[in-house]
């Protein structure tokens, strides 16, 4: 496998490091932006490393509203839930183009005894993902749309340390923005329409620039 579709191991951490080694053990591919690698429900024995780009981890449902559960950066893994032989908890889709390396169950176990130590950054991955799993059930089941927005806003925004103000990166696509928080689009452009209109908040450059604080009710 090239190595420029991995960081080099002197800036990466240990943790990184062993899952780059693992990725040595793997069949490397390449894949276009929006292209489906997993898919919810399906049977597999196989992980996926993400070594360039970004993935989408999402659910779905039959009238096909979907909901974002994480965005999967390199270097890290996806498909690991699967790996106790039960179907996949969720698709997968690339959001850029990407580098990957499909590694088989069983090269995983023999790694795992090679490098104990990976046992625990597994163990860890599963850990972060099934907290924030709980944290986003939570959100869904006792906040509203404005509140979801609210929340998100305050978690992206940045301060400017020159003038005090804060500010929000643009977003590109309401509807991607809109499956993260588990509403529908309309809904999420009619709240920041809202915000905007109200004084809330309003659009400079590529940022959304926060006024005033956000009231807690709307």
């Amino acid at each position: 496998m090239p190595s420029t579709h991995l960081l080099p191991l002197a800036a990466a951490s240990t943790a990184e490091q062993r899952l780059q080694k693992l990725a040595q053990m793997g069949r490397p591919f390449h894949c276009q932006r929006e292209t489906l690698l997993l898919r919810q429900g399906e049977v597999s024995d196989q992980i996926l490393i993400v070594l360039q780009g970004r993935m989408r981890v999402y659910t779905s449902n039959r009238e096909g509203r979907q909901l974002t559960l994480a965005e999967v950066k390199a270097v890290d893994m996806v498909g690991e839930m699967s790996l106790d032989g039960g179907g996949r908890s969720a698709n997968v889709q690339t959001i850029d183009p990407c580098v990957c390396v499909s590694i088989e169950r069983k090269v995983l176990l023999d790694f795992v005894r090679q490098e104990p130590e990976f046992a625990m950054d597994l163990m860890c991955r599963v850990i972060a993902r099934a907290r924030m799993a709980t944290r986003q059930a939570s959100d869904l089941a006792l906040l509203n749309a404005y509140h979801r927005l609210t929340q998100w806003l305050d978690q992206h925004a940045q301060t400017d340390e020159g003038n005090g103000l804060r500010y929000v990166p643009k977003i590109k696509n309401q509807t991607e923005l809109a499956q993260q928080l588990g509403c529908s689009r309309e809904m999420i452009s009619r709240l920041m329409k809202d915000l905007e209109q109200n004084g809330y908040l309003k659009v400079q450059g590529q940022h959304f620039l926060l006024c005033k604080a956000l009231p807690q009710r709307w």
